[in-house]
């Protein structure tokens, strides 16, 4: 069940031809899972709300790979600007690291919808001083 709807007509299908791109399998070591140990999360039109409102800025794809339960790999992909950033544990990413962070309080971007739920967690890890923005597609 999912949040959000997207009528059939809004649907286009997308071929894959099962290969992996060569710069990808360059970074990631061989390694056995069985299938039963895997679950995909995949999120095809993240900010429904705000796409039906234009604001496609706010608009992602989001993929989530955990194996036994633990997240692994993760992706996020902004359709409208051709972006993509993905990260897996112990497998790098493509986002570089920053040397130190400008922010003195730290500042999350939180799903308008999910911010009650996460505030408390971010501040207990964070500090009090976490400032919470609610966000469309966040």
């Amino acid at each position: 069940n999912s949040e959000e709807r997207v009528d059939a007509a809004d649907q286009e299908t997308v071929s894959w031809d099962r290969s992996i791109p060569e710069d990808i399998k360059e970074k990631i070591q061989p390694k056995e899972v069985p299938a039963e140990s895997v679950t995909v999360w995949i999120d095809p039109l993240d900010a429904t709300q705000e796409y039906t409102e234009d604001l496609r800025q706010y608009v992602t794809t989001m993929v989530c790979v955990a194996v036994n339960g633990k997240p692994v790999i993760g992706v996020i992909h902004k359709p409208f600007s051709e972006y993509t950033a993905w990260a897996m544990v112990d497998g790098g990413s493509n986002v570089k690291a920053r040397s130190f962070y400008n922010e003195k309080t730290p500042r999350i971007i939180v799903s308008r919808s999910h911010a009650g739920k996460v505030e408390q967690v971010a501040r207990q890890t964070f500090g009090n001083k976490t400032v919470i923005i609610p966000a469309g597609g966040a």
